[in-house]
């Protein structure tokens, strides 16, 4: 007799089929996902390459590196903006190191309105009174944002990089060091001024201390601080210029949103030298290159390093302009190393260190 057999999948044959998709998936997700991620640093790491090259061409030009901080639209018949009474254009405007690249990142129009001295830079909110930043100048700039970063960062006038500050001296710091923790006119001793000599770090404070607050000028000290190529004299391939921290600020802020820095401190495999009092700063997890970086929200002097969402590392470009992926949680010494043009002669308490590749790199 004719039996008809059935059409389709048996219930067996529709199990192991769907078992065979979930398999597949399972390898084929991470995969995708690691694409993607590839895709997203490596378009990271170009930034920080593009911001290098800026960097390096700004140095050209100027014969200097710019500083952390430094006066913009500079006049000095009129007042520095602090202490000048909030909101007013006919100030002097004080910018961040990433403001001083618009320029030679194809932001030319940006760079012009803090060039104006008739755009000001503070304007009072409508709602509160207060004097707010000028939205004219700030805004998103795609170079200034690392895709890896979380998508609340991707958006508005935020930075994920930051430049090398070098030293930042604490109150806490032992003497003489404690003394550069507070920036005022220089004296014959160790001061503030001191630790922005260029051997801690390339990119100096170049904002002075007016005399008056009617005018910019005079200032102390009368000779702005900068840092040359030439000051670099423990080489431009392994000093360190830019990197990125998770926690970073906005792009036009001067100070630790836009910078990362070394403190006094060390570890017993790297003791102080000779001369160099011990330090009453520990070496905490927090100040180590991409350390708790999934915990850490605020951004401190200890916090104030290296970080990413990258596996493994960071992006990192040097002063010679070549881009490498800094390690997570290299030694302390060698992380100030890195960023010392002049480690002999830095403040660092371990200063007699030699790097070698594998210190910091795969």
């Amino acid at each position: 007799m004719y039996r008809r057999t059935p059409a389709g999948f048996t219930l067996v044959e529709l199990l192991v089929v769907i078992g065979i998709i979930g398999i597949l998936m399972s390898l084929l997700i991470p995969a995708v996902l690691y694409v993607r991620e590839r895709g997203r640093w490596v378009q990271c790491m170009n930034n920080t390459s593009q911001l290098g090259m800026a960097t390096i061409a700004f140095q050209s030009a100027k014969q200097h590196y710019p500083g952390w901080q430094q006066v913009i639209a500079s006049d000095p018949s009129l007042p520095l903006e602090y202490p000048s009474t909030f909101p007013g254009a006919t100030t002097n405007k004080i910018a961040s190191w990433q403001v001083v690249l618009l320029n030679y990142i194809e932001q030319r129009p940006l760079y012009s309105r803090w060039g104006d001295q008739a755009v000001p830079k503070w304007v009072l909110d409508p709602l509160t009174g207060q004097p707010v930043l000028n939205g004219d100048l700030a805004h998103y700039i795609p170079i200034y944002v690392c895709p890896s970063q979380p998508s609340s960062r991707t958006y508005g006038p935020f930075t994920a990089y930051v430049a090398n500050r070098g030293y930042y001296s604490l109150a806490t710091d032992p003497a003489p060091f404690n003394l550069a923790s507070s920036k005022g006119p220089t004296t014959a001793g160790y001061d503030y001024g001191d630790s922005q000599d260029g051997d801690n770090g390339i990119f100096v404070d170049r904002v002075p201390i007016p005399m008056t607050g009617a005018a910019w000028k005079p200032h102390d000290p009368a000779s702005i601080p900068k840092v040359t190529s030439s000051d670099v004299v423990d080489g431009l391939s392994s000093t360190l210029l830019i990197s990125e921290n998770l926690v970073a600020g906005q792009w036009w802020q001067p100070g630790l949103e836009t910078t990362f820095v070394w403190l006094y401190a060390t570890e017993l495999s790297c003791p102080p030298s000779a001369g160099k009092p011990a330090p009453t700063q520990l070496v905490s997890p927090a100040m180590r290159i991409n350390g708790l970086r999934n915990s850490i929200t605020t951004l401190t002097p200890q916090t104030a390093r290296p970080s990413s969402r990258h596996t493994g590392g960071v992006n990192a470009v040097f002063a010679d302009g070549h881009t490498a992926f800094l390690r997570d949680g290299v030694d302390y010494h060698v992380y100030q190393q890195l960023m010392t043009p002049n480690g002999s002669k830095s403040e660092m308490p371990c200063d007699g260190y030699v790097l070698k590749f594998q210190d910091f790199q795969y």
